[in-house]
């Protein structure tokens, strides 16, 4: 996509000559200051997306299902593997992170997430939970046993 589609790259407005030529001074700096602001503001209004991460079909469906039926975007993985494979997605975005993932934990990639100063917001689900892993997910600190 170009200029118009991403909000982002070379303001148009600023860098063709045929452009230019019908501007005036005071509507080139207008549109010097402007182009920047409207391409933050595309970028602010980008649709949020949820990542589901979970290794069960069934449920990664289920949730994704659900969640478009009140339309958010969804981007729905098997593993932590394959969301860093994916890369995130431009723009707001949560994961949905099962707290029992096969290879790596989902508090294992908080840490990392943390470690790496990444901020993305999460929502853990699990079948298997307990008080202290529940402890642990909001602290986001590793287990003592």
């Amino acid at each position: 996509m170009g200029w118009a589609g991403r909000g982002q790259g070379k303001n148009p407005f600023l860098s063709d000559p045929a452009i230019l030529e019908y501007l005036d001074c005071r509507t080139a700096a207008a549109l010097t200051v402007a182009v920047p602001l409207l391409q933050r503001a595309r970028a602010m209004t980008t649709e949020p997306t949820i990542i589901v991460v979970d290794d069960d079909p069934g449920i990664r469906e289920s949730l994704q299902g659900l969640l478009r039926s009140v339309g958010l975007q969804v981007k729905a993985m098997a593993s932590v593997p394959e969301f860093l494979k994916e890369g995130r997605p431009d723009g707001p975005a949560c994961l949905v992170l099962d707290v029992r993932l096969p290879g790596r934990s989902g508090l294992d990639f908080q840490r990392e997430l943390a470690a790496a100063n990444i901020n993305l917001p999460i929502i853990f689900i699990t079948g298997y939970g307990d008080i202290p892993m529940s402890v642990q997910a909001i602290k986001g600190e590793r287990s003592s046993s």
